[in-house]
């Protein structure tokens, strides 16, 4: 699935680097969703061409909603300002917003980003994000909604509660347990507007688990990401060895973000902080990708020096560099076993 432009937080959750609030643009269309959402509920529409015509006449004119009605609601539009606010500020408005609802999974997402001290007491407050999302949907919502989460507004709280749990996980080594939360996040939103597919691919690889990351490559197969392609070069080549499929592979990763490959093997420098969001195909995603996977690179046998020569005849056959037969543009040395990991 070819996406223009892809934001993603680089560092892992945990305390010693809490990840900040969602998008603000991204934020301020849920709060507008949130308001369109309540203004529906307030009218009574007898049919779906009303509910169009207006919608239609409120982009022309501002949507006037009700007040927040339920405590939960309530809540939510607290977390919503926390979301704009800054510093001591966020803390507070998440706290009274549990005053007012316990079951606000976002305000605890809040507290374990912003005021979190071990990665333990993040983990804590997490899992009461994900209790409280639960018991704010209900569990005949799950039966009667499985596959369509996400889509539901008020679905987005749970999902991201699962979602920095499962990183949290992710972060501290356990890669089986995150990658079950991960699966059933993607069980639960197919369509996986979050991106968790790339958190479950990094378990899977970092437990060397080739089977299920060749049943995940396969299940978004249309994914030219750099974590994705490359991804699925470097399966190939584990399982397949140096051939025709993993060749194509790798051409096809190349293709994608020719810039893996400076990073990959020394010519430029892996920036010690990595960007904030990138866009498929540029610098910073070449970065982020060897910052993140470079080590799964060294750590297989023969990969590095297969990607390393296939570079090398890239850049021979393209003619680039000085072309003088006594002076081959050539790549630097292939990194030794301790590679260029996180």
């Amino acid at each position: 699935m070819k996406r223009p432009k892809r934001e993603r937080t680089p560092k892992r959750s945990g305390v010693a680097q809490p990840p900040p609030g969602p998008p603000l643009g991204r934020l301020g269309s849920e709060r507008i969703m949130a308001d369109i959402t309540r203004a529906l509920g307030s009218r009574n529409f007898s049919s779906f061409e009303e509910v169009n015509a207006f919608l239609a006449g409120a982009t022309q004119a501002e949507v006037v909603a009700p007040e927040p009605a339920t405590p939960l609601e309530r809540a939510q539009s607290l977390v919503y300002d926390a979301w704009d606010a800054v510093g001591p500020r966020r803390i507070e408005l998440a706290r009274e917003a549990l005053a007012i609802s316990e079951d606000c999974a976002d305000a605890w997402i809040v507290l374990a980003t912003d005021d979190a001290t071990t990665i333990d007491d993040a983990r804590v407050l997490i899992e009461r994000a994900v209790a409280a999302g639960e018991r704010a949907l209900g569990v005949a919502f799950f039966e009667e909604n499985v596959g369509h989460f996400w889509g539901i507004l008020e679905t987005r709280p749970y999902m991201r509660a699962r979602r920095e749990l499962a990183n949290l996980y992710l972060a501290s080594g356990e890669h089986e347990i995150a990658s079950v939360l991960l699966e059933d996040l993607l069980r639960l939103n197919p369509g996986d507007n979050q991106g968790n597919r790339y958190e479950l691919l990094e378990c899977f690889q970092l437990m060397g688990d080739d089977v299920r990351v060749g049943h995940l490559l396969d299940r978004y197969d249309d994914d030219s990401a750099a974590e994705w392609v490359y991804g699925r070069a470097l399966w190939a080549y584990r399982v397949y060895g140096d051939g025709p499929f993993a060749i194509a592979a790798l051409e096809e990763a190349f293709a994608a973000n020719p810039y893996i490959a400076p990073y990959m093997f020394g010519l430029w420098r892996v920036p010690a902080e990595p960007p904030d969001s990138y866009t498929p195909g540029s610098v910073d995603e070449a970065a982020l990708y060897v910052g993140y996977f470079g080590q799964l690179w060294s750590d297989t046998p023969g990969a590095s020096e297969w990607h390393y020569e296939f570079v090398n005849k890239k850049i021979e056959r393209s003619g680039a560099g000085n072309r003088r037969k006594s002076k081959k543009p050539r790549l630097k040395s292939v990194p030794t076993k301790k590679g260029t990991g996180r």
